[in-house]
C-alpha cells in the first residue's frame, strides 16, 4: 500500500513538472498501466508519441488505446453538452460544469484532457423541475438497485437515450447539504462562462470555488492520493488564490478543516512552489484526518463506512451537524 501511494505521488509530481526526458516519460507510462486509478491522466501526459520510448509493443498499444478512449469520451461528452446548451439557453437556465467536465477545455486543454466517466453539473434548485423536463427529452433517470439512505439527496444520475454509456450526474447541491452550508447562489453569481461552449448557459466555477470543491471531492471519496490533488495544484498555479480568501469562504461553507488539509498538502507533498506556507496551523484533527485519508477501502464496504464516519468527526467543522447526520443515516438505514 505504501509503495502504491509513493508511486502515485511521484506520478503526480512528474505530471506537474511537464518537462520530461524519455526515461521519465517511459516511467509514467509504466506507472499508468500498473495502477488503474492513474489511467485518467493518459491524455494529460506530455507524450505525443511512444515510438522513441523503450516500451514493449503491448505497453504502447495499451497506452495509446487508453489515451484515445479518454479523448473520444471527452469529445462525446462535450458534443452532448453543446447540443443540450441550446435548450438551456432558450429557457434562460444556467448550469455549472463540475470536476473534469468543467476543467476540460478550461484548466486542461482538450488535446490534454483529464479522463472521467460522467458529465457532472450543478443546477439551481429553482430550475430543477424545468431542467429535468428538458433533460427527459434526451435522457432518462437511472434507478439504483443498491440505494443507500442519502442517495438522491443532492444528485440524480441520468443516462443518455442515444448512448447508454453516457451518464449525467445532476447536482442540486455541491455536496451533502446536511454536513455543509454552501451557498449555490454565491457560486452561480461568481461563476464564469465556460470558454469552449460560447454560451452563458454553460459555466464553470471560479478558481477559489473549484479549489474548495477539490478538497470536498477528496474528502467525499475518502482517499488523499486522489486525482483531485492534481486538479487543485493546477488550479492554484493558474488562479489568483490566497489563503485568506480560501479561509473566509471555506469557513462560511463549514469545510475549513478540509480546505486547510488540501492547502497544506499541495505545498508539501505536491511540492507546489510559492504556496503560502506557515499560514495554516496543522492541528491534531488535521493530522488524524490525513492519517485516515491515507487508508483506501472498497466502496460501500463496512470499513469504508466506518472510515467515512471517522472522517466526518475528525474533519467537518460543525460536530453537531455530523452527529445529527450520522443519527439520521442510522435511523433511515435500519428503521426505514
Amino acid at each position: 500500500m505504501k509503495l502504491a501511494i509513493n508511486e502515485t505521488y511521484y506520478f503526480y509530481h512528474q505530471c506537474l513538472k511537464g518537462d520530461l526526458n524519455n526515461f521519465e516519460r517511459k516511467q509514467l507510462v509504466e506507472l499508468l498501466l500498473k495502477y488503474p486509478h492513474l489511467r485518467r491522466f493518459a491524455a494529460l501526459l506530455p507524450i505525443h508519441s511512444t515510438t522513441e520510448l523503450a516500451l514493449t509493443d503491448t505497453q504502447k498499444v495499451q497506452f495509446n488505446a487508453t489515451k484515445m478512449a479518454i479523448i473520444a469520451t471527452n469529445l462525446k461528452q462535450q458534443a452532448f453538452i453543446k447540443s443540450f446548451a441550446r435548450e438551456l439557453e432558450s429557457h434562460s437556465i444556467m448550469v455549472i460544469l463540475l470536476k473534469s467536465s468543467g476543467l476540460n477545455g478550461y484548466l486542461y486543454p482538450n488535446q490534454h484532457c483529464r479522463g472521467n466517466s460522467d458529465i457532472d453539473l450543478l443546477i439551481r434548485s429553482k430550475d430543477k423541475e424545468q431542467f429535468e423536463e428538458l433533460l427527459s427529452n434526451v435522457a432518462y433517470p437511472h434507478q439504483k438497485t443498491d440505494s443507500q439512505p442519502f442517495d438522491g439527496l443532492y444528485e440524480q444520475t441520468w443516462i443518455s437515450k442515444k448512448d447508454p454509456t453516457l451518464f449525467i450526474d445532476v447536482h442540486t447541491e455541491l455536496t451533502n447539504p446536511k454536513l455543509f452550508t454552501i451557498s449555490n447562489e454565491n457560486i452561480f453569481s461568481l461563476s464564469m462562462e465556460h470558454p469552449i461552449y460560447n454560451t452563458p448557459a454553460i459555466r464553470v466555477m471560479v478558481p477559489l470555488h473549484n479549489f474548495i470543491h477539490s478538497a470536498l471531492h477528496i474528502f467525499g471519496d475518502g482517499y488523499l492520493p486522489h486525482h483531485s490533488l492534481v486538479d487543485a495544484a493546477l488550479i492554484y498555479k493558474k488562479g489568483t488564490i490566497n489563503w485568506k480568501s480560501l479561509e473566509s469562504v471555506s469557513d462560511s461553507w463549514g469545510c475549513l478543516n478540509i480546505t486547510k488539509l488540501l492547502f497544506e498538502e499541495i505545498g508539501s507533498t505536491m511540492n507546489i512552489q510559492n504556496v503560502e506556507k506557515g499560514e495554516v496551523v496543522y492541528s491534531l484533527r488535521l493530522k488524524l484526518g490525513r492519517y485516515i485519508l491515507n487508508k483506501q477501502y472498497p466502496v460501500r464496504s463496512r470499513r469504508r463506512k466506518i472510515q467515512q464516519a471517522f472522517l466526518q468527526i475528525t474533519l467537518i467543522d460543525n460536530f453537531k451537524r455530523v452527529l445529527l447526520t450520522q443519527l439520521e443515516y442510522l435511523r433511515t438505514k435500519f428503521l426505514g
